[in-house]
């Protein structure tokens, strides 16, 4: 059933007014444009909505009960306007954003504070999720953008790089390894080993890269997330190896942490977007503004201010 709303309004506009000279007045059309209006509507309706005088029209009884349907039609479409007009505007709306945990944390609290002032009434939905799920619900289109890691997302994927973020090693400031400025990968095979699990991108970036030519460490137990092995750490329970960006995020004493080599491995964490897509005015903002803050943010840089004691 095709029902035009141009159609609907002349019937609303005509039943409040019950003549057909003022009802084209206020709609700005012509009587004779009105007539032919309300004719195609019935037609479609296959019911007759008006009972007609040769000065006046009145509503039968059909359109006396569709005439509050009538409204409900017109409101439900008139708010959907202005809620696309909003969205255009930027002054009405939501994001989505779907980031790895560690970017939920470092990144989101300074972007977010420099978005809301220019888009206060935009609400912003952060879901932070393991890496391959911020890839899916950003190729589904289930989240605007994605903060993750970058490596081979395939072409659907469009990745603007924020971060190197080397991976360290973490233990207990009295721990041997503490005493060390560099630490072998080697070097961990003695010492009890906390894991990420298999669904962790950590994970399997680690040991992908160490499968050319490292052995892993052996583990001796493991958690979901690698901000959860700080505080068996911190217990003395076993070292772990963690990115960069969690290392920044950590102002625990009781944790020290120095750079990995042999091999040097390293995540490249940066924005997620489907390739091709148009975001919305909202989600280009935010995206311009992640960009933007993160690119005038001070940097951590040389060996000595990164793979310090944390």
């Amino acid at each position: 059933m095709n029902i035009s709303f141009p159609d609907l309004r002349s019937f609303v506009t005509l039943a409040h007014s019950g003549n057909y000279h003022h009802a084209s007045l206020a709609l700005a059309c012509s009587q004779p444009a009105l007539t032919r209006r309300i004719q195609k509507l019935e037609e479609t309706l296959g019911i007759q909505l008006f009972d007609r005088t040769t000065r006046n029209v009145t509503l039968s009884a059909v359109g006396r009960e569709f005439l509050p349907k009538a409204h409900a039609l017109l409101e439900e479409f008139d708010a959907s306007l202005l809620s696309i007009s909003g969205m255009a505007e930027k002054t009405a709306g939501q994001i989505t954003v779907a980031c790895v945990p560690t970017a939920a944390h470092y990144f989101m609290p300074k972007a977010l504070a420099a978005y809301s002032p220019k888009l206060p009434h935009i609400k912003v939905k952060i879901v932070d999720e393991p890496a391959n799920v911020v890839l899916t619900s950003v190729l589904a289109g289930d989240a605007d953008l994605g903060l993750a890691f970058g490596r081979d997302l395939g072409d659907d994927i469009s990745f603007d790089l924020l971060m190197e973020d080397p991976y360290v090693v973490a233990c207990r400031p009295d721990h041997p390894l503490a005493l060390k400025a560099e630490v072998d990968w080697s070097d961990l095979q003695p010492y009890p080993f906390i894991r990420a699990g298999n669904n962790n991108g950590n994970r399997l970036l680690i040991d992908l890269s160490l499968s050319r030519g490292q052995a892993p460490p052996k583990w001796l137990y493991e958690v979901q997330h690698l901000g959860s092995s700080l505080p068996l750490v911190e217990a003395g329970l076993g070292i772990s190896v963690v990115s960069t960006l969690l290392k920044r995020l950590n102002h625990n004493p009781n944790i020290a942490f120095r750079p990995l080599a042999n091999p040097v491995l390293s995540r490249r964490i940066g924005i997620l977007r489907r390739a091709g897509g148009t975001l919305s005015p909202a989600a280009q903002t935010f995206y311009s503004v992640l960009k933007e803050v993160w690119s005038t943010s001070p940097r951590e840089t040389g060996a000595g201010r990164e793979n310090g004691a944390g």
